[in-house]
C-alpha cells in the first residue's frame, strides 16, 4: 500500500509539473545547453526538466541545498548531492536570465529608445541569517529593453549607493532615484558618455541658469498652475567650471490626491524623526521633478517623465524577490552563485506571476482548452 501511495503521489506531482511547463518559454530546454546550465551528460540528473524541477525546489520552495537534494531523491526526480546542486545553480544564472526575459516580454513590451541601452538602477538592504539589522546591500541594474539583470553587486552596509558601482558605457540612459541625485553621479555618467535621468531632492542640489544665477525652484515651478502642467528649465549643477554640468529640470504638477499623499508622508517622516515640518517642503509637495542631461531633441519633457516611470521596474524586481520569494537574507557568499541565485529567484517570481494571471480565469478541469476562444461579453 505504501508503494502504491507513493506512486499515486508521484503521478499527481508529474501532472502538476506539466501544467507549470506550459508557462515556460519556447526553446527553454535548448537554451539551457546554449547558456551552459546543463552539460551533454550530467551524473544523476537525467535531463533539463529534472534540473529545473530541482532548482525550483530550492528557489521557489525556500529549501536549503541539502533539503532540496533530499526532496529530489524522495520525489524520484534525481539522486544528487547538495554540492552538485550548488555547481548547477552557479552555472544557471544566464539561463534563468534568458527565461526571465522571455516571460516578461510575454506579459508586456516596454517602449524604450532604439539603439540605446536604458538602465534602471537601485539598491536594497538585505541581512544575513540571525541579523537584527542591515548587513548587505544588493546594487541592482536592469536593462529596460530585456528586463534582465545588467549588473549586480554586493556591498557591506557601510557602503553607500553610488552611481559609479554600475558600469555605464557611451550612449546609455541611466535612470535613478534621489539617492543618486548628486554632482558625483552627473560627473560619472557624463564622463562615460552616458545620459542621466535622476530624481533630486529640493534641498539636495543647487541649480544654476544659463546666466549663472541660482534657480529658485519653488518660484519657477509656481508657473505650473494646473495638475498635469509640465515645464522645463535649463539647469546646471556643480560649483563652477569645469565642475559644473549642464542639464535641465523637468517638472510636472501633481493632482490633489498625489499632493495630499506627499504632504502626509512629509508629516509622518517629521514625526518619526521628531522634527518640525518646514513650510518650504509643504510648498514643494505639488511638484514632481527630475534633472536630466538629455536635451529636447533627444527627449521632450513628457518623454523624460515617461522614461523615469520605467524605473519602477527595478522596484518591482526587488518586491518580487523580497515579498514573493522571501529574499530576507542572501545565503550565497560567492558573487557568481549569488547572482545566479538572484536571477533564479527573479525567474521563479515571474513564473508565479504568469501562473497567477491565468488563475484569474479559473477552469474547473485545471487547465485551459487549447485554441478555445472565450467571448468577451
Amino acid at each position: 500500500m505504501d508503494n502504491e501511495g507513493n506512486d499515486s503521489e508521484g503521478l499527481y506531482l508529474d501532472d502538476e509539473w506539466q501544467q507549470i511547463v506550459r508557462f515556460l518559454p519556447t526553446g527553454w530546454q535548448d537554451q539551457a545547453r546554449v547558456e551552459g546550465a546543463i552539460r551533454r551528460t550530467m551524473r544523476n540528473i537525467p535531463d533539463t526538466e529534472s534540473l529545473l524541477r530541482i532548482l525550483l525546489i530550492h528557489l521557489a520552495g525556500g529549501c536549503s541545498l541539502v533539503e532540496t537534494a533530499e526532496r529530489s531523491r524522495l520525489g524520484n526526480i534525481a539522486d544528487v548531492s547538495s554540492v552538485a546542486l550548488h555547481k548547477r545553480l552557479k552555472a544557471s544564472g544566464a539561463w534563468f536570465g534568458w527565461m526571465s526575459c522571455q516571460l516578461r516580454n510575454a506579459l508586456s513590451l516596454l517602449p524604450v529608445p532604439e539603439g540605446r541601452r536604458m538602465l534602471a538602477v537601485d539598491a536594497s538592504a538585505i541581512s544575513e541569517p540571525g541579523s537584527t539589522g542591515t548587513d548587505w546591500y544588493v546594487h541592482y541594474g536592469i536593462d529596460l529593453r530585456t528586463l534582465q539583470c545588467a549588473h549586480f553587486e554586493l556591498s557591506d552596509y557601510q557602503s553607500g549607493e553610488r552611481l559609479d558601482r554600475y558600469p555605464l558605457k557611451e550612449g546609455d540612459i541611466c535612470i535613478a532615484d534621489r539617492m543618486y541625485g548628486s554632482v558625483k553621479s552627473a560627473a560619472y555618467a557624463m564622463g562615460k558618455g552616458a545620459d542621466l535621468i535622476v530624481r533630486v531632492k529640493s534641498k539636495g542640489l543647487n541649480f544654476w541658469d544659463n546666466d549663472g544665477e541660482k534657480i529658485d525652484c519653488q518660484r519657477r515651478f509656481a508657473s505650473l498652475s494646473q495638475p498635469g502642467d509640465i515645464g522645463s528649465w535649463p539647469a546646471s549643477i556643480g560649483a563652477a567650471a569645469p565642475h559644473r554640468f549642464p542639464g535641465r529640470l523637468v517638472c510636472i504638477r501633481k493632482n490633489m490626491a498625489a499632493t495630499e499623499a506627499t504632504r502626509q508622508k512629509i508629516h509622518r517622516i517629521a514625526a518619526r524623526k521628531q522634527k518640525t515640518v518646514s513650510q518650504a517642503a509643504l510648498n514643494m509637495a505639488p511638484y514632481f521633478f527630475v534633472w536630466t542631461t538629455l536635451d529636447q531633441c533627444s527627449a521632450d519633457n513628457a518623454t523624460v517623465l515617461h522614461w523615469y516611470r520605467l524605473r519602477w521596474q527595478v522596484e518591482l524586481a526587488f518586491k518580487r524577490l523580497k515579498s514573493l520569494m522571501n529574499l530576507g537574507h542572501l545565503p550565497k557568499k560567492d558573487p557568481d552563485t549569488a547572482q545566479a541565485w538572484l536571477q533564479g529567484k527573479l525567474f521563479a517570481s515571474l513564473l508565479l506571476e504568469r501562473i497567477h494571471a491565468e488563475a484569474e480565469s479559473f477552469s474547473p478541469w485545471g487547465f485551459p482548452l487549447e485554441g478555445a476562444q472565450e467571448s468577451v461579453a
